[in-house]
This record gives C-alpha cells, structure tokens and sequence, in this order.
C-alpha cells in the first residue's frame, strides 16, 4: 500500500474514521480504488468518465464496452492495472484474462 502508515501519535478516532472511509469509497469504485493504491495518481475529466464506465461494467450494468482515446490519455493504466486488482478484489472467482499487441506492454 503506497499510503504511510500513522505514527502512534497521529492514530485518533478523526484518523480512523477517515482511513476507514477512503477503504470502503476504494472498494466501490475504481477511481477511489487508483487513488487510495496509487495516490499520485492525477484525475482529469476523461478518467473520471472512464473510472464511471468501468465501474458498471464490474457491478455488471455494462457487459460489453470498446474504449477509445488518444495515446497518453491514461486509458491504459485504468484499464490495464487498475481495473483487473479492483475487479478481483470485487469479484474474486471471476476469470481475468489481459492480452497485449506488444510483448513489453504484456510483461508490465
């Protein structure tokens, strides 16, 4: 988890109740998700959009979807890093398959 750990000093019931509330907003939806696992993670309104979308398609309101966007929109890393963590996290007995045209983008 990239978030730091608090100190003993800063455990409060205000901290908790935060902390506890950034867990349960990650576990149901994917920009809450890539936010709280990654928190560098800079969000335009594409990605919002994008985290919406995928979001359905895990809770199955979407069952089938193409993504479209320009190179370096930030389609690849919802959709290829994050998504797969938060579906199995969501659902883990589902199948996860993830292909690649490039061998590189694979191995990452």
């Amino acid at each position: 988890m990239m978030n730091s750990p608090l100190s003993p000093q800063e455990i409060t019931r205000e901290n908790a109740a935060a902390e506890l509330l950034k867990r349960r907003k990650a576990r149901s939806h994917l920009l809450d998700f890539t936010q709280y696992t990654f928190p560098p993670y800079k969000v335009d309104p594409m990605h919002s959009l994008l985290a919406d979308t995928l979001t359905e398609v895990v809770e199955g309101k979407i069952d089938r979807l193409m993504v479209f966007a320009p190179p370096q929109s930030g389609k690849s890393h919802l959709t290829s890093v994050e998504l797969p963590a938060f579906w199995l996290g969501k659902r883990p007995d589902d199948p996860v398959i993830l292909s690649s045209y490039g061998a590189s983008l694979a191995s990452d």
